[in-house]
């Protein structure tokens, strides 16, 4: 326990609830806590009311604060940790408090993050946990790469500072940065003024600086006839210097460039290049291009006369635009690939869920973008009101034609024409048996994926007998399961042992973080738990004259000398 003592229980637990509570505000300073630490906490000060039986307790006291479960290594942030599952959120304010009161192991630095927003269009607050990590080289270097990490709320001019000091280039020097995507593909970075999230970089994106001539020329600029592509968003250069900056007028249209040229390139055998990792968008893109009705409807620019932009259900045309241009240029037989820069950042401006760079549901993105181009080329100007009418005895073909032609006074477009069908549904009443009919429009059917039953749980196995080693099994349980059936397939494995006189215990720092009972359930032991089984003299933990007691054996040594702990059962 750190110096300074640790004040009443209920205190404690209500002050860091008022810090964990508080509002995000843009650069603002959090500070992250390993889950499980903050967890025996909780059951320490008896956080929550189920888990306060134990509150107070010397043996729930979690101890000093120990953030090394989430490092790979001495300094690097492990991967993929996620939020009040790996780590807790704490305002700065509260990890002071925390450090004051419970210390941390030794020689273990905060972990220190900022409040950013984020969002390319509709912005919000978040705590950028893990930072950009950019791969930056010179024009004359392309293979010596330098590893940064930047916030996605620094600006390209800062980027481009750091670039000039990386790699001594003087302040006064003009550059310009380049994003490097492909073999030989160049996108001119622009504004200054804006952010890296803003401009579209993710992790590990390769950012090349690239230095004017003495005679005012730029290297890459003599090499357009030759075998580079590049990609600009506006006509206008950017420069960035110490004493000047320049800029182009700020615009969210992004070009595809017709220079992308493979030869001999067949129309429609055209690849499209990830901007991040957005394979999912890709691959919804080439399902739709393989369409041949589709695609012949924009290429033959049937979809100008029948854009509907005042529909208060549609995207104002822009989707039909961004995605006639995608295809015209995968459809040109002039570029081998393409990137879908304008129609991500189309779709990011309507559908915000998709305007980052992360992995995404391919079919939430093709429903999205059926809906929009349905909505954007709807031929009905003027939806009318339709009332629906009682089947009467009808038949199913009656009914059907009616339906569909009902629905065709409301929605008529070429994505209603491709795609959409009908489903029949059939009710019966139970008290009077009533039969009604209705067909019903449908765009897509999805269908559910095979689900897994079963999942596997590590173990180890402590026998009574103090001569025999811990076991360690792996074993397949039910998914959806209890504790019960876990000990029934331990049982299976190790068969002189009865699932009835096993224990389930979760074991954390050396101490017993839960002791389970045979109706707990499964789902509450994660992959990363300690779990440990004990084998116990009695078959009924409910029996008046036994008691089953958690005893910790410790053995302390003083100076250099090592310490033991090991928790058992008795």
């Amino acid at each position: 326990m750190a110096e300074g003592g640790t004040p009443e229980l209920k205190k404690e637990k209500d002050i860091i609830d008022a810090l964990i509570k508080q509002q995000l505000i843009k650069g603002n300073v959090w500070c992250l806590i390993d889950s499980r630490w903050f967890k025996q906490w909780k059951q320490y000060v008896g956080y929550d009311t189920w888990n306060s039986g134990m509150t107070g307790e010397s043996t729930t006291n979690p101890g000093p604060i120990d953030n090394s479960p989430l490092f790979d290594g001495d300094i690097k942030l492990k991967e993929h940790l996620i939020d009040e599952l790996d780590y807790q959120l704490i305002s700065k304010e509260g990890w002071d408090k925390m450090v004051s009161w419970y210390g941390t192991i030794e020689n273990q630095e905060p972990i220190v993050r900022s409040v950013i927003e984020s969002g390319m269009f509709v912005k919000h607050c978040k705590v950028e946990v893990y930072f950009l990590e950019l791969k930056l080289c010179e024009n004359t270097e392309l293979q010596m790469l330098v590893p940064k990490q930047f916030s996605r709320a620094d600006t390209i001019e800062q980027l481009a500072k750091v670039m000039k000091e990386e790699f001594h280039i003087s302040e006064n020097t003009e550059v310009r940065l380049w994003n490097k995507y492909m073999t030989n593909t160049f996108e001119l970075l622009k504004p200054s003024h804006q952010t890296l999230q803003d401009a579209g970089l993710y992790t590990g994106q390769m950012i090349v600086v690239e230095q004017k001539n003495d005679d005012g020329t730029w290297p890459r600029d003599s090499n357009k006839s030759q075998s580079s592509k590049f990609i600009s968003s506006s006509n206008q250069s950017m420069s960035l210097s110490h004493t000047s900056t320049r800029s182009s007028t700020s615009s969210s249209y992004y070009g595809y460039d017709s220079t992308l040229r493979g030869h001999g390139s067949k129309p429609g055998v055209c690849g499209l290049s990830n901007l991040g990792n957005t394979c999912f968008m890709n691959s919804a893109l080439q399902c739709m291009s393989n369409v041949p009705s589709l695609t012949k409807y924009f290429l033959n620019d049937l979809w100008v006369d029948e854009l509907n932009e005042d529909n208060p259900l549609g995207m104002k045309g822009e989707i039909a635009r961004s995605y006639a241009e995608l295809i015209k240029q995968m459809w040109s037989g002039k570029c081998s690939y393409v990137l879908p820069r304008g129609f991500k950042v189309a779709v990011g401006h309507f559908a915000p869920q998709f305007s980052g760079f992360q992995q995404q549901d391919a079919q939430e993105l093709m429903a999205f973008l059926l809906d929009g181009l349905h909505e954007d080329l709807n031929r009905i100007k003027k939806k009318p009101y339709i009332e629906q009418k009682d089947t009467d005895d009808r038949s199913d073909q009656v009914i059907a034609e009616e339906s569909w032609g009902n629905y065709r006074k409301r929605n008529d477009s070429v994505i209603v024409d491709t795609f959409h069908g009908q489903l029949k549904s059939t009710l019966i009443c139970p008290d009077c048996s009533k039969v009604s009919v209705t067909f019903d429009p449908f765009c897509y059917l999805s269908l559910p994926l095979p689900y897994k039953k079963e999942r596997q749980i590590e173990v180890f196995l402590i026998s009574l007998d103090p001569t025999k080693k811990p076991v360690q099994y792996k074993l397949i349980v039910p998914k959806n399961g209890n504790i019960q059936d876990l000990c029934k397939s331990l049982n299976k494995c190790s068969p002189e042992i009865h699932h009835e006189k096993m224990v389930v215990t979760d074991v954390y720092n050396h101490r017993f973080h839960k002791v389970f009972s045979r109706d707990d359930g499964l789902n509450s032991i994660l992959d990363r738990d300690d779990i440990f089984i004990y084998e116990v003299p009695v078959t009924d933990g409910n029996d008046p004259n036994t008691l089953i007691l958690p005893v910790y054996l410790r053995v302390k040594k003083r100076k250099n000398e090592w310490i033991f702990k090991q928790s058992i059962l008795h």
